[in-house]
């Protein structure tokens, strides 16, 4: 019996055959009521918690703002248009605005990569610079949080007298959410900084999409970010279809919390029970751009997928793995991996990543579908390879010889599951 599934993956979608029913495990999406344009001017002029920003741009001399990199779909140039406009008419000259790439431990994007996060006007006649976690020269220590994790943030932002956080909130495997604190750490902070928010046990062992309360990672984020100032920050949050639904604009916290309520009301889905074989995508470019960022759906499919049993994870990976492999691979086995992150924490070899999926081969043999990466390459790390989705379930089915359940994870990387624990 022929079952087909289209599974996003880079600029378009795959079908697969499962041969079988299969449980769609995806939120119906929210739908935007109103255009782009007036979602994001009618959070600007109604911020939360705070003053218009004209105000508080008042005998502000230097600006800086924070915009996500590349492997965030955030439509970063809509957003800072009416930031922009507003500082041009509050006076402030142009040369005296920097706009700072919060790319964390990820790579200093080139010229290309910083027109596709930001546009090319806004390139031409503004600063725009990459941060870079690694040259101390270029930080600024500002204080020690109450766990004793140092600051130590992009100097140009330290040094701002009005300071500007924007990005997208979305469901997060480790912080509860994306946005709002995480433009500073790990957006634009130092080594010494991530060292210690990136380790335990302030980074947690368990998968923690949609929790806040009680998570270290976050609130430890979230305290990094008030001891760096943050004047106003301007998040927005998306639906599958990458239609933004809802805005937000104002104070660290309470625009940030407000805009965590929209995501969780998209994004929160009932599962009834685990399954025997979980399909899954990150969903499509850039979420799938590396293993890196794709092995956040691997995540969710963690949650819903029963111990032992199986996950196939479908992701482009047009960048190859990402740095983090290369230090995974030094290792014999995935607890190893673990053991030396439980041990040494974070490294500048993304090691939390590596542990990250180390934690979920250890509990389920996962199969990767990407034509970017060889077997080569996925061996190294403890990963099978397979070139179809069809010959990965061939595979599983040989294995099991029984029926199987077997559900689908279309946005995998962004699913807050809601997991019924009495199956």
């Amino acid at each position: 019996m022929k079952n087909i599934i289209q599974i996003p993956t880079g600029s378009s979608y795959i079908e697969a055959d499962t041969g079988q029913k299969v449980r769609t495990l995806t939120p119906e999406d929210t739908i935007a009521t109103l255009p782009l344009e007036q979602v994001i001017r009618q959070a600007f002029e109604n911020p939360i918690g705070t003053q218009r920003l004209k105000h508080l741009a008042k005998g502000k001399n230097t600006v800086a703002i924070v915009v996500n990199d590349i492997t965030r779909p955030t439509p970063t140039e809509e957003i800072l248009s009416p930031i922009l406009d507003e500082l041009d008419r509050s006076q402030i000259n142009r040369e005296n605005i920097t706009i700072i790439i919060a790319t964390g431990a990820h790579h200093p994007h080139t010229p290309e990569e910083i027109i596709t996060c930001v546009g090319k006007k806004i390139v031409e006649r503004y600063t725009v610079i990459n941060h870079d976690y690694s040259d101390d020269s270029t930080l600024s220590y500002l204080g020690d949080t109450g766990m004793g994790m140092p600051v130590h943030v992009n100097k140009v932002y330290a040094d701002a007298s009005l300071k500007i956080l924007t990005g997208l909130i979305s469901p997060h495997h480790v912080a509860g959410f994306s946005g709002g604190r995480k433009n500073v750490v790990p957006g634009i902070c130092g080594f010494k900084t991530l060292k210690m928010h990136h380790s335990f046990p302030i980074a947690p062992y368990d998968v923690s999409f949609g929790i806040l309360e009680g998570n270290s990672f976050h609130e430890q984020a979230m305290e990094a970010a008030r001891i760096a100032g943050v004047d106003f920050i301007f998040n927005v949050i998306l639906n599958s279809k990458r239609d933004i639904i809802g805005a937000v604009a104002g104070d660290l916290e309470e625009a940030f919390l407000e805009g965590t309520k929209i995501c969780s009301r998209q994004w929160e889905i009932n599962i009834p029970k685990k399954f025997d074989v979980v399909i899954t995508s990150p969903g499509k470019h850039p979420k799938d751009i590396n293993l890196h960022q794709s092995q956040k759906a691997l995540s969710v499919a963690e949650m819903v997928t029963k111990k032992g049993k199986y996950i196939i994870l479908v992701a482009s990976c047009p960048e190859k793995t990402g740095s983090f492999a290369n230090w995974m691979a030094q290792f014999s086995s995935p607890e190893e991996v673990v053991d030396v992150f439980k041990r040494d924490g974070f490294a500048k070899g993304n090691s939390t990543k590596a542990f990250l999926l180390a934690r979920g081969i250890l509990a389920h043999e996962i199969y990767v579908v990407s034509e970017n990466l060889s077997e080569k390459e996925l061996s190294r790390i403890f990963l099978k390879k397979a070139d179809t989705v069809e010959d990965a379930l061939e595979d599983i089915r040989n294995k099991e010889k029984s029926d199987l359940e077997i559900a689908f994870l279309p946005s995998g990387a962004d699913i807050i599951p809601i997991v019924d624990q009495c199956f």
